[in-house]
């Protein structure tokens, strides 16, 4: 990736790649290990890493002074499918899953009070016309 030679680091392999990688690590170990909080606290540096892995290469000539990190080499063909692989798929299919486990752990608790208030109005009102009856009869 970029024009440096393999195993060689640079400022575009650390916020390019090392620092979203690290963010989703870091993300991944708290879903698996922490308490609730914590858990969504890790899903949401998951989907910050993620986000990063998509949106740093498009934004990273702007901090590094008209350098592209993206320069692959090779054809067209070759670079896109680089730069998927490097960042915007790595980055949507880990943004993705975050942003599953963020959903999964943050349930709505209005949906689930609006639930049991529906089935409570619903056995009251099934509860009333048998009420209503049973005063009908007593009065006849």
């Amino acid at each position: 990736m970029g024009n440096s030679q393999a195993w060689e680091w640079s400022e575009s392999h650390l916020a390019l790649h090392l620092a979203p990688g690290v963010a989703a690590v870091m993300g991944a170990g708290l879903l698996m290990g922490a308490r609730r909080s914590g858990q969504l606290f890790g899903a949401l540096l998951r989907v910050a890493g993620g986000a990063w892995f998509v949106i740093a290469p498009s934004l990273h000539p702007l901090w590094a002074g008209g350098m592209s990190g993206m320069s692959m080499g090779g054809s067209a063909l070759s670079g896109a499918l680089s730069a998927l692989g490097y960042h915007y798929g790595t980055g949507a299919i880990i943004a993705i899953a975050a942003a599953y486990a963020v959903g999964a752990l943050n349930p709505t608790k209005s949906a689930a009070s609006s639930a049991r208030a529906d089935g409570s109005e619903r056995d009251l009102s099934a509860a009333a016309p048998q009420q209503s009856k049973s005063r009908v009869e007593v009065r006849a």
